[in-house]
């Protein structure tokens, strides 16, 4: 690898950290009843996240990065923000699909640590923060988020993703958990929204986010109401923006605002 710093993998300032690790092999590990299992496992699963993180970073298009941790079922890796939202997904699914096929390996691992393993998935925590944080600060909000992917991912794999463009003090609005089935939906309508809104109309809803909640509330309505950009992505989207409650759960997180504002062509 060469030697890239922070600012050499950013975009626009900032810089993605990725922070990954395995669910449920606690009860994996305990399943194993000899040294030799163990050691079996331990190749298995490192070969599953190693795998899994070189076909995302194919699938990423093969991005400069940094990825001082990529052993055993630990993920940690610095690169750009547009490449890592679909390096997070890649990962995922990879994760999951090495593992079901892990499962079917037999030999030492036969019989219940078998079927555990093929339940494997992954905990990720995605933070996109200014590359001139210290790395060490990134890498353990990133862990943070990582956590709590692990908490609510409920046995699949999940992704917690974070924006802290100005400093790198967490926010408890400022972050949103999504599944492996989810994640790709959220980057579809970013996409639509980049594409569709202009820049300075997506402003001005994310600028409500320091609103109380109810002149929040009212502001986006507003602002829909009187856009046709926004109504156009309401559509795009297959919901109905008349329709208050569903107008407001539409964007009742900034991470599709957060999205559709990193790289890429903007309007």
């Amino acid at each position: 690898m060469e030697r890239w710093t922070l600012e050499d993998v950013s975009e626009g300032d900032l810089v993605a950290v990725v922070n990954a690790d395995g669910n449920r092999l606690g009860q994996f590990f305990r399943s194993l009843r000899s040294l030799e299992a163990l050691c079996a496992g331990s190749l298995v699963v490192s070969e599953i996240f190693r795998t899994a993180h070189l076909a995302a970073i194919d699938r990423a298009d093969r991005p400069k990065h940094i990825a001082p941790v990529t052993g055993g079922d630990d993920i940690k890796v610095f690169l750009p923000p547009t490449a890592a939202l679909e390096y997070v997904h890649a990962l995922m699914v990879s994760v999951e699909a090495g593992a079901r096929r892990a499962g079917d390996v037999g030999g030492l691992l036969a019989g219940p640590p078998a079927q555990r393993l093929a339940e494997l998935s992954a905990g990720v925590g995605l933070l996109i923060a200014p590359f001139h944080v210290p790395a060490t600060r990134l890498v353990d909000l990133a862990h943070e988020l990582e956590d709590e992917a692990k908490r609510q991912g409920a046995g699949r794999s999940a992704v917690c993703f974070a924006v802290y463009r100005a400093d790198a003090e967490p926010d408890d609005r400022a972050h949103e958990t999504f599944g492996v089935e989810a994640w790709p939906e959220l980057l579809r309508r970013a996409r639509l929204l980049r594409d569709r809104v202009p820049r300075g109309q997506r402003a001005a809803i994310a600028a409500a986010w320091e609103l109380d909640e109810a002149e929040r509330e009212n502001q986006i309505l507003w602002q829909i109401a009187r856009s046709h950009a926004w109504q156009g992505w309401y559509e795009a989207c297959g919901e109905d923006w008349r329709n208050r409650n569903g107008a407001l759960r539409a964007l009742e997180t900034k991470s599709v605002l957060s999205v559709a504002g990193l790289g890429g062509r903007d309007v």
